[in-house]
């Protein structure tokens, strides 16, 4: 009887830390993330392969009509860089006005390894509708 309460509190205990370690690690992770307000807004990932020393680019959806555009968030990580931005209108022929395109932008990579940068998408005067957490991969040639 006595191995028995004791097997439960030890199995009681090692749950308890645990939960703790994860809590710990989702604490982590969330202070992490630069974005000011996600309530509204979808949280997605995008993952980016490129090679040192040369362009690779990001391309995303994107409508200026509508008055929402995309913004960095933070710094850009050491050993890459923005180049240019693009906006590229849709090209269907039966597209009405205020369609949405691509935003096309283009980084240089001057380092290898790996990294993430943040942007959100959405009105400057509104909280974002897309927070994209950008993981780049840099390989050497």
């Amino acid at each position: 009887m006595r191995k028995t309460i004791f097997l439960l509190l030890a199995a009681l205990a090692m749950t308890a830390a645990l939960s703790g370690v994860c809590e710990a690690a989702v604490r982590r992770v969330t202070r992490e993330l630069p974005f000011t307000d996600t309530k509204s807004a979808d949280v997605v990932t995008k993952n980016v392969e490129g090679v040192l020393d040369r362009d690779f680019e990001l391309v995303l959806d994107a409508n200026p009509t509508t008055g929402a555009i995309w913004t960095e968030v933070g710094a850009m990580p050491p050993g890459l860089s923005l180049v240019s931005v693009t906006y590229l209108p849709p090209t269907y022929p039966n597209d009405k006005d205020g369609a949405g395109g691509l935003e096309k932008r283009i980084y240089r990579a001057t380092a290898s390894g790996r990294s993430r940068f943040y942007l959100q998408y959405g009105k400057p005067s509104e909280p974002p509708t897309v927070c994209l957490i950008v993981a780049v991969n840099i390989k050497v040639n």
